[in-house]
């Protein structure tokens, strides 16, 4: 059996290619399933955040009945201005600084104060009520994409917007979601 030089290299070069191709691949699909896993690693830590999410969720209901205020997010992810808020509750919203935003009621500064504390012990971007009362708490924003959870009531699925939802275990109405 004899064989030349140049055919043995041709078939290393060729399982090499294959090696090389193979690699890509799995790269490629492993980056796809990159977004189940941040859900996964979502719903696994829930029950470490319940109370803290819970009290969030709370509170910005509470500020955006009294207040008009439908967003909050925290200073010390935004380049440490200052805390702000989403404000008028209507579209088209701006966020302001809570100093500069008027409160009705005198115990939304202590609530906003209270909330401030959450969001940062959760490390997250912000807390938000949208038009259809859903609370959003975004973990991770970014520029195309956001993860975090969503707490709504599970008879307003229809309502759910465009992304991708993962149950929490135990819970009639958390979800994890990337949108």
């Amino acid at each position: 059996m004899i064989m030349d030089i140049g055919s043995l290299a041709v078939r290393a070069a060729h399982r090499l290619n294959k090696r090389v191709i193979l690699c890509g691949i799995l790269v490629f699909c492993g980056g796809c399933t990159s977004g189940e896993d941040r859900l996964s690693e979502l719903v696994q830590k829930f029950a470490l955040m319940r109370e803290d999410l819970n009290e969030a969720k709370q509170l910005i209901q509470i500020i955006a009945t009294t207040e008009g205020i439908s967003g909050f997010v925290a200073g010390a992810l935004y380049n440490d201005t200052p805390d702000r808020v989403r404000y008028p509750r209507e579209v088209p919203f701006r966020f302001e600084r809570i100093e500069v935003v008027k409160l009705k009621d005198p115990q939304s500064k202590a609530k906003l104060a209270r909330l401030s504390i959450i969001v940062k012990r959760l490390s997250c971007d912000g807390v938000f009520v949208n038009a259809h009362e859903h609370v959003q708490v975004i973990m991770y924003g970014g520029k195309n994409v956001d993860y975090g959870y969503e707490f709504f009531d599970r008879s307003d699925d229809k309502l759910l917007k465009t992304g991708a939802y993962l149950e929490i275990p135990g819970e009639t109405n958390w979800y994890a979601f990337r949108e």
